[in-house]
């Protein structure tokens, strides 16, 4: 279970990712806090992807 949340969040961490880079296209409004937005996803899927996988039955 705790692999497919890891594969999920991680999947979702991608996206963020993509999302942050398509920002810096020219034309796109608002793109400072779209920034902030997909940046701050990115950060939260990856720190929840790193304790999915090192967490054990301790949690």
């Amino acid at each position: 279970m705790r692999f497919l949340l890891a594969l999920i969040l991680f999947a979702v961490a991608l996206f963020c990712v993509f999302g942050f880079m398509a920002t810096f296209e020219p034309g796109v409004g608002g793109a400072l806090a779209m920034r902030f937005l997909y940046g701050g996803g990115c950060v939260a899927c990856l720190y929840g992807f790193v304790q999915s996988l090192r967490s054990g039955d301790e949690s």
